[in-house]
């Protein structure tokens, strides 16, 4: 079964320092921060630089990893030498990925700032990764191979609200090169939704695998072998209950880890 990862974004009320606690205790090998702020829209917990020694020191005692680094925004005004301090800070926490979406209708101009981005992240040992995302945005997965094919550089992060949002063939995605696929996020949620939840959805109400309508097994088809998955869900539906932080996370990696195990056994 695939390790798993949590995302800080399930439990944004905690700092990071908790997160790692939360995530060695509930199993999880690895977690995923926020090490640059990525809009106004929605304000994250992210490491400040006073913050990262503190971190550094809670991950190695805890023996857990920071998978990936997130989210920095390719906006049509982003000023991309800003980002690389999001990126250094990546880099001292022992990232493996930092992930970027695209917000921007000027593909020249997103190539650009892709190049510097990911001229910051192999700098420094990191992979940098593009998630293809946005409503109806049906061209966002080939935007970002033909990006990658422009830059020379990148890898994808798979999320399948973003891929089913996006109107993105499921065929599509299996039929990538596999050596592309670099982070893969899960979640589930329903099969259709209008254009004014979209957003709501990616930070604050998704569901456990196995609770809504994705082809969830199409995505672990694709996840490479030994692939940790990053357990990306923003549950309201839980926190409607009264659920939040180590008993919110304790709940989502307990039915994401049955959701894994029933999969299995099925396959058997």
């Amino acid at each position: 079964m695939h390790a798993l990862s949590l995302h800080h974004l399930c439990v944004m009320e905690l700092p990071a320092v908790e997160v790692i606690d939360v995530a060695a205790e509930l199993g999880c090998p690895h977690i995923c921060l926020f090490t640059f702020q990525p809009g106004a829209a929605l304000s994250m917990p992210i490491v400040t630089d006073a913050e990262v020694a503190a971190v550094r020191r809670r991950l190695r005692d805890a023996g857990v990893s920071v998978l990936g680094t997130t989210s920095f925004a390719l906006e049509a005004d982003t000023v991309i030498a800003g980002y690389e301090a999001g990126v250094e800070r990546s880099a001292q926490l022992g990232a493996q990925h930092a992930n970027c979406r695209i917000i921007d209708g000027d593909e020249a101009r997103v190539i650009d700032h892709f190049g510097r981005f990911a001229e910051f992240c192999v700098q420094r040992g990191l992979i940098p990764l593009i998630e293809p995302s946005g409503y109806g945005q049906v061209d966002a997965l080939p935007q970002a191979l033909r990006i990658f094919a422009a830059v020379g550089h990148g890898g994808l992060t798979l999320d399948p609200l973003h891929i089913t949002r996006t109107g993105t063939r499921w065929e599509d995605v299996e039929a990538l090169d596999p050596a592309l696929i670099r982070y893969v996020q899960i979640c589930d949620g329903p099969a259709e939704a209008p254009p004014e939840a979209y957003f709501a959805e990616g930070g604050f109400d998704r569901l456990p695998p196995g609770e809504g309508d994705y082809p969830l097994d199409r995505l672990l088809g694709v996840t490479p072998e030994g692939m940790p998955l990053s357990i990306e869900i923003p549950c309201k539906t839980l926190r409607d209950r009264g659920l939040a932080g180590r008993d919110l996370a304790a709940e989502i990696i307990g039915r994401t880890r049955a959701w894994l195990e029933r999969q299995a056994s099925s396959s058997n």
